[in-house]
């Protein structure tokens, strides 16, 4: 592989922004009582398009976190070291970034 072991996460739940409060009260219930499921975080994700220089538009995934230590057990970032997410900003990878 080139970049090693980025994402270390069995499964991820996508639920739309109209999910019912009920519904999501079950679905909590259910994960929180489900011995099988060690462990879970919570991220809201927006697909989003870069309107990029040089090179066509890139689709981007951008993911907010409220757990940045937490964060860095499902998703290992490095460049050449590990890298964490400071408290007040962001990471973008080289290619978006150079595209800007």
């Amino acid at each position: 592989r080139q970049y090693g072991k980025i994402f270390d996460y069995d499964v991820i739940v996508n639920y739309d922004k109209d999910f019912s409060k009920n519904k999501l009260k079950d679905y909590d219930d259910f994960v929180n009582n489900n011995e099988e499921i060690k462990d879970k975080m919570s991220i809201r994700t927006e697909n989003l398009i870069a309107d990029t220089v040089d090179i066509p538009d890139q689709n981007v995934i951008l993911m907010a976190v409220d757990d940045n230590e937490k964060f860095s057990n499902y998703v290992h970032l490095n460049n050449n070291g590990e890298m964490t997410i400071p408290d007040d900003g962001v990471i973008v990878n080289k290619k978006l970034l150079d595209s800007l």
